[in-house]
This record gives C-alpha cells, sequence and structure tokens, in this order.
C-alpha cells in the first residue's frame, strides 16, 4: 500500500497511516471515507495524554478475553480418555533427544539413515526399514533400541542413562495406540516448530493441579525467595480466580487495590501479545508472583540471592516471567505507605518543568511499575523482540496507568525532543539497532509507540508488536505493513510529531 499525503500541518507533509496488513479479522481504523487512514493531530495543539488501560478496548472485550484466559487451552490438557498426542507428548521427547543427530547431516543420519525432522520421515524409517509399526511397539526397531533390546541401543548411553522410563513408556504407548499424528498437523512440517515446548509441557502439568494446589505452590516459592532477602515476614494476598499472589508488607485495602489494576494489565498484555489462534503468552494457569519490598536493600538481596546478579543503578524492579513460579519484583514507591498519585507544582513555567519538585507524592505508582515489568517481559517471553521493543512498549504501557505528568514519562520525552534536535533519525538508529545506551533506547521506543497510538489505534499498535516479536530484522516488514511508510517517511514523520509535541513540554 502506498504512503498518502492527506494534508500539511504546521512542521510539513502529514502522511498515512495504513490499515495493517495483519490486522486481525473483524479490527478496523479510523479512515477518511476514501480508504485512507489519516495520521491526524499534526496541527492540534493539544498534548497527548495518557489514556487508562481500560480504555484501550471495549469492556465486554475485555470481560471475553478475561473469560477465555480463565480456562487453560484443551491443548495444554491431557484428554480424560488417556490418548496420548504426538504434539504434547513425543515430539518433545523427540526433538529434545533424537533430532539433533537424526536430521541433516547428523551422526545419527549418516550411520542409521533415519531422519526425524518431520512425522514423515519419521514414518518411513531408515536403513533397515520401518522403525515404527503403527499398533505394535514390541515389533517397533525405534522401542527396541530405546530399551537397549537392539543395538547400537538408542539414545547412545556413553556410560549414563538413556531416557526416563515414563518417556519411553509414552513412546511405547503411543505406537500401541496407532502412532498417529495429531489433527490438523501436515505430515510434512518440521517437528521442531510444532512441538511442545518445556513452558507448554509445564502448562499441561499445571492444569492438572487443583486451583489451591496451585496457589500452595507459588506461594511457598514466593516464600523461599522472599526469606533469601530479608527476615521480616511477608504479607500473602491473592485471589482464587486471579492470576497473581502478592508479597509485600501494604496496607491490606491497597494490596487489593494492586492486584485488581494488575488483573486488568494481565488481560490487555495477553492481548496485545497473543497472536490469534495461539494459547496465551501468559498462561492462566500459573500464578505470577508479585514481591514488594519498602525500600532499595531487600530488594538488592532478592537480585543477589535469587539471580546471582547486581542491580544496576536506579534499578527498581525485575521480572522472570519464563521460570518456575513467575515473578515481578520491585522496590515500593511509596515506602509501604499510603499512595498519593503524582502532583506536579502548580504555577511551573515550561522551563521549570524538567527540575520541579513533586508536591504530593512519588514520581510514580507501584502498579506502574509492575506493569512496565509485565509488559516487558511478556513481550521478551513471546518471541525475540528487539531491546527497543521490550523497553518502549514496557514504558508505554504503564504510563497510560500514569498522569502525564509524571517525571518519569517527561524525562523520557526530554530525552526524545534531545535527540530530534541532535539527529533524530542517527540517535533513532542507534537505539533501534541496539547501539544505544538503556535510557536512551526505552526513551527511543517509549516514544514511538506513543506515536503510533496517538495517531492511529490499539489495533495498529498490537500488529506492530507482533511483527517486531520476530526479530529486529522485521522491522521494515512492520513498518510497511503496519504504518504503510517507508523508514526515511518512518523517522520523518515520527520526527516532526516529537518536534512538536515534546518540544512544548
Amino acid at each position: 500500500m502506498s504512503v498518502q499525503i492527506v494534508g500539511l500541518g504546521r512542521w510539513g507533509v502529514v502522511v498515512g497511516l495504513s490499515a495493517c496488513l495483519i490486522v486481525a479479522a473483524g479490527a478496523t481504523s479510523a479512515e477518511d471515507g476514501k480508504g485512507r487512514v489519516i495520521l491526524a493531530a499534526q496541527k492540534s495543539k493539544k498534548k497527548v495524554a495518557p489514556r487508562k488501560a481500560a480504555d484501550a478496548m471495549p469492556k465486554d472485550e475485555m470481560a471475553a478475553d478475561a473469560a477465555k484466559a480463565a480456562t487453560p487451552a484443551a491443548a495444554d490438557a491431557p484428554p480424560a480418555d488417556g490418548s496420548l498426542s504426538f504434539k504434547r507428548d513425543i515430539a518433545p521427547i523427540l526433538v529434545a533427544n533424537c533430532v539433533g543427530c537424526h536430521s541433516g547431516n547428523g551422526q545419527g543420519l549418516r550411520n542409521g539413515k533415519l531422519d526425524m525432522t518431520t512425522f514423515e520421515k519419521l514414518m518411513n524409517g531408515g536403513k533397515r526399514g520401518k522403525d515404527i509399526v503403527a499398533g505394535d511397539p514390541d515389533a517397533s526397531m525405534l522401542v527396541l533400541m530405546l530399551k537397549g533390546e537392539e543395538k547400537p541401543q538408542m539414545p547412545p548411553r556413553n556410560g549414563q542413562r538413556g531416557f526416563a522410563d515414563e518417556a519411553e513408556a509414552k513412546i511405547e504407548a503411543w505406537i500401541k495406540q496407532g502412532a498417529k499424528l495429531d489433527a490438523g498437523i501436515a505430515a510434512t512440517d518440521p517437528m521442531n516448530k510444532y512441538a511442545a515446548t518445556l513452558d507448554d509441557l509445564r502448562r499441561a502439568e499445571l492444569a492438572k493441579l487443583s486451583p489451591d494446589e496451585r496457589d500452595k505452590l507459588a506461594e511457598q516459592a514466593g516464600r523461599d525467595r522472599w526469606k533469601l532477602a530479608t527476615k521480616a515476614e511477608p504479607e500473602v494476598t491473592t485471589t482464587k480466580t486471579g492470576h497473581f499472589l502478592l508479597l509485600s508488607n501494604l496496607p491490606k485495602a491497597r494490596a487489593d487495590k494492586l492486584l485488581q489494576a494488575m488483573e486488568a494489565q494481565f488481560t490487555l498484555a495477553n492481548k496485545l501479545l497473543t497472536a490469534p489462534g495461539k494459547p496465551p503468552v501468559l498462561p492462566p494457569t500459573e500464578k505470577i508472583g508479585l514481591y514488594v519490598f519498602k525500600d532499595q536493600v531487600p530488594f538488592v538481596e532478592f537480585v543477589r540471592t535469587n539471580e546471582n546478579q547486581e542491580v544496576e543503578a536506579g534499578e527498581d524492579a525485575r521480572a522472570k516471567l519464563t521460570v518456575e513460579s513467575p515473578y515481578i519484583v520491585a522496590v515500593d514507591p511509596a515506602a509501604g505507605g499510603e499512595e498519593a498519585a503524582p502532583v506536579a507544582r502548580k504555577g511551573s513555567s515550561r522551563k521549570k518543568k524538567a527540575a520541579e519538585e513533586l508536591s504530593g507524592g512519588p514520581e510514580r505508582t507501584l502498579a506502574a511499575v509492575l506493569a512496565e515489568q509485565l509488559y516487558a517481559n511478556a513481550a521478551a517471553k513471546a518471541g525475540k523482540p528487539p531491546r527497543w521493543v521490550t523497553l518502549g512498549l514496557g514504558a508505554y504501557m504503564a504510563s497510560r496507568l500514569e498522569s502525564a505528568s509524571s517525571p518519569y514519562y517527561r524525562r523520557l520525552r526530554q530525552e526524545t525532543a534531545d535527540n530530534v534536535r541532535i539527529g533524530w533519525q542517527a540517535k533513532a538508529n542507534e537505539a533501534l539497532g541496539g547501539e544505544a545506551k538503556v535510557e536512551t533506547t526505552r526513551a527511543v521506543g517509549f516514544s514511538l509507540f506513543e506515536w503510533m497510538q496517538a495517531n492511529s489505534n490499539t489495533t495498529v499498535v498490537a500488529n506492530f508488536v507482533r511483527v517486531m516479536l520476530e526479530g529486529q530484522g522485521k522491522l521494515d516488514d512492520a513498518i510497511t505493513a503496519c504504518l504503510g511508510l517507508n523508514r526515511e517517511e518512518f523517522f520523518a514523520t515520527s520526527g516532526l510529531w516529537f518536534a512538536e509535541r515534546y518540544g512544548r513540554n
């Protein structure tokens, strides 16, 4: 789709954002009646104000998404009749232990001529014919080699044990059940593309437990981690149907309100990052621990003892969402007391805003600090996005929970404004390429997402992010498919917007 000029603004050409080519079915964008999506606001003097999280989608959509997320996907849980799935039960074993050799020019392929990269090739067998006889594990060479009843024994032992008994039993049972491939998967599809991941397997195991059993596991993991950082006993707050377990010493009313806010962010994060037809990025079966400390000392000790790392200067939160019992840990901006929204000093001139002090509360809210980590790390969990996407998305989504006057976001905007004056395209390219410092990378990402959202809609932003989950090499594809621009226009148009909007902050 070509770029269309739809008007002139104070700073030059106003370029139309196209509807993203990968927009989810049924999604629409604001158009001018001629099929063109308008990049508005170049003439506007109105400041861009962060919106509340609930504004990102209709309430009925949020409720529907929450209902879906409350139930594990059918593929995550074993069927009641005990039948085995090749995708869920067998392919992960073969990919982890066999495909490395039995593929391409692997040693196993050269010696046994058995290629296991696809289901079709697996069933074709090797130099001795078919290694799997559907319905008859006793006649299947694969089973006999796993058990050591035929040579060579597989996988090679090298003095160590091979497959666990449970893995051997699963393969044998699957063959006995007919050695079938799951419906919807082509026999020629690469096995490593659909084999269940460790995350999938963990979800399946958790799905077997009751909610109370899952909560107890999450609480025990949380207490074990907490006590490595401080001797103070935490209060544990959770809800039966919620997705978080909070360990803190916050006042109860504040703890309850925090959990409510994070539940909304959980739903939004899954809606934003989960591709259609895929399981949710943030699984509903495993509660995320929220560990909140009153000050920096136990936070630093938590990182040292649980992650074997040191905290960086200015760092006040971290997250690990790809581990068992995932968690987000943070220092409370209100030091464990009651929380007041950040309020800027009244009457400050524009020149004084960068240095002004707060008159009513800390720079940030705890919910926003935790939400920033949630989005950034959920995006990293969902694919392989560049750092500017994870950092920028986290900061942008968190900004929708806080005041536009928060010094934290003013600093991000100010850094972008400074970079525009210095040379926006060169500075932005450094950040997009991973060559800039963390603060600049976060500022560039935050500003680009704020620009996209202000001039299009949430669907365009979501689809841009989903393209970028495939890696930095997809940037030009995302710019073209979702924004209808080429790279030069991307920098020029965004730079003009920042110069006008951020230059007035």
